[in-house]
């Protein structure tokens, strides 16, 4: 059977069951999807962003402040189903509350009384909100596209771990019940796992403006979708600054001379960074975020203050509740669960022998993670080397490249400074 084939097999069954995920979860049975079905509809109905306000909608609550792809697309998805009468047509159990992230409450795990409204065949509310379970589907499958495609730049000499790579999420519990529910999750991970396969690439390449402004569309979208998008960026520069910096790091596919110079007369290649090469870079990469992103930070700073508006998501949840370090430790093993299956409310466990499958395959992925980096040990050193000789030699060094090296020490010290790694913080 041909890699393609077998490929074709896997995306379909991730399909097959992912769908049938939608199906059989009762609408608005998955965490928020009530409040992000509801902001879709307020988009499709009245053609604007919501606010949260002071008296805010009950309805929508925190995914009010979210940023709106999501919400924009799935609006426009469902503008032409009459919606208009939703809020009468979903029934909140008002008892919902006592068994949200305790799967041993001995209490009704519903947050939503159903009725018939909900069978087949689906019209107006129940349509639209299957419509949008199938468009988080969707999302589900380019995110293994993507994840293909990198794992195939990855080992391009072996398309059975490319193949490995694209099982294990298609099959995870978690990636299938995420990918059938009402969620602005699955669309920033479809642009996440875009920007890796490109990250990937520009590792391997020499990078160009063009790949360089897509690259940073991408995560223009994915801030666009959920603040989480910001982290992707941050992650984005401080990788091809590392990449440029270390060319030992670098795993060349090919040999291409790029289109265009790579990013300008200020980079001259790998391990041959200026301060004007990465500035040109990282303004490249950073501009097209700017201007796709941009509009929404400003209107959350005149609206809440925060140009990211998690105020408003903290307001919502009652402030700061002063968690203690120990008390967030406490959640870690229901959030490994998570990770592998917890459904509903966070209230409803898989069987314990799918966790112990999982779990396995958890360690025998850190195994191979820890072989890796032993293999690669002498990169690893030839880092510590080019630190060594360009962060502690400046007196060798002319003025230009003194100044340099004096502000990459005040860089480091001061990010080690702000992790709390140096006393006096």
């Amino acid at each position: 059977m041909t890699q393609k084939r077998l490929l074709a097999i896997i995306l379909g069954l991730y399909l097959l069951i992912t769908l049938a995920y939608g199906v059989v979860n009762p609408l608005f049975e998955a965490p928020d999807e009530h409040w992000h079905f509801f902001t879709a509809v307020y988009l499709a109905e009245n053609k604007s962003l919501p606010t949260v306000e002071e008296n805010y909608d009950t309805w929508l609550s925190q995914e009010a402040a979210q940023p709106p792809l999501y919400y924009i697309l799935g609006g426009a998805l469902i503008a032409p189903l009459d919606t208009s009468n939703a809020r009468d047509e979903v029934w909140l159990n008002p008892f919902r509350l006592q068994s949200i992230g305790n799967a041993a409450a001995l209490v009704n795990k519903n947050q939503v009384i159903h009725t018939a409204a909900e069978q087949w065949p689906w019209q107006g509310t129940v349509l639209a909100a299957h419509l949008l379970r199938i468009f988080s589907t969707l999302l589900g499958l380019g995110t293994l596209l993507a994840i293909y495609g990198s794992a195939r730049l990855l080992w391009p000499k072996n398309e059975r771990l490319a193949l490995l790579a694209v099982a294990l999420p298609a099959f995870l519990p978690q990636f299938n019940f995420l990918h059938s529910a009402i969620s602005n999750d699955p669309l920033v991970i479809f642009w996440c796992s875009l920007a890796l396969w490109q990250l990937i690439w520009l590792w391997q390449n020499q990078p160009s403006r063009p790949r360089l402004l897509l690259l940073g569309i991408t995560i223009g979208l994915a801030a666009l979708s959920k603040n989480a998008g910001v982290l992707l960026l941050v992650f984005a520069v401080g990788f091809l600054f590392i990449v440029q910096l270390t060319p030992s790091l670098a795993l060349p596919r090919r040999e291409r001379e790029p289109a265009s110079p790579p990013f300008g007369s200020g980079l001259r290649g790998r391990g041959n960074l200026t301060a004007w090469g990465f500035v040109e870079t990282a303004v490249t990469l950073i501009l097209p975020v700017l201007l796709i992103a941009g509009w929404l930070w400003w209107r959350n700073w005149q609206l809440y203050g925060d140009w990211t508006a998690t105020n408003q998501f903290i307001r919502l949840a009652d402030g700061d509740r002063g968690f203690t370090l120990w008390q967030v430790l406490g959640e870690s093993g229901g959030l490994w669960r998570s990770t592998f299956a917890v459904f509903g409310w966070f209230n409803l466990l898989a069987p314990a022998w799918v966790y112990a499958v999982w779990n396995v395959l958890a360690v025998l992925g850190a195994a191979g993670l820890f072989r890796n980096i032993g293999d690669r040990r002498s990169e690893i050193r030839d880092l510590t080397r080019w630190s060594h000789n360009n962060l502690q030699s400046p007196l060798n060094q002319s003025p230009k490249k003194r100044v340099l090296a004096h502000g990459r020490h005040y860089f480091w010290l001061r990010h080690w400074h702000n992790q709390g790694v140096c006393p006096g913080r």
